[in-house]
């Protein structure tokens, strides 16, 4: 079973909590900060919301098996702003091969260089990776605004801050 499997899996039986959005992007056969494929799951509480930081630690330490977390960032309170913690899940999704070919023409460099019939192959392979972030916020408005990007009023443009909050 994927680690995304996983996460459905125990998202989907979590009764404390619901899946308010989620999309993957691929990025095969290139990559985007390093990863082939990045998941975003955006979850809510199921009932009501949640505003206190350490009812929201609570809730997102029971999200998904510990085991299967690559990354944590805390929920931190700020006076004017709030850093919403995330969880990351980090997995090998396949592997790339590659294979070089290279037609060296110049005479000279066949006596330097490993070449049969004047050409060279290189071959390497690597893994594709894949990363999984889940969000929790507070609530559906807090979700939907964070999707928009506006602040809690739907009013003021929000600008990431680079740790997952929003500067106003």
């Amino acid at each position: 079973m994927s680690m995304l499997e996983i996460v459905n899996q125990a998202l989907k039986g979590n009764p404390d909590i619901r899946v308010y959005k989620q999309w993957t992007e691929v990025y095969v056969p290139s990559r985007h900060n390093g990863w082939s494929a990045f998941t975003n799951i955006l979850v809510v509480p199921a009932v009501g919301g949640l505003y206190a930081v350490a009812d929201l630690e609570d809730c997102k330490a029971g999200l998904v098996p510990t085991e299967i977390v690559s990354h944590q960032t805390k929920f931190e309170a700020g006076s004017v702003d709030m850093v919403f913690g995330r969880l990351f899940i980090d997995e090998t999704i396949g592997t790339v091969a590659t294979i070089r070919q290279f037609d060296i023409t110049d005479p000279a460099i066949h006596l330097l260089a490993p070449l049969v019939d004047g050409k060279l192959t290189a071959k390497a392979a690597d893994n594709l990776t894949g990363r999984i972030v889940i969000r929790l916020y507070p609530d559906e408005v807090f979700a939907e605004n964070a999707m928009k990007g506006v602040d809690v009023n739907g009013t003021e443009k929000l600008v990431p801050d680079g740790r997952g909050g929003f500067y106003a």
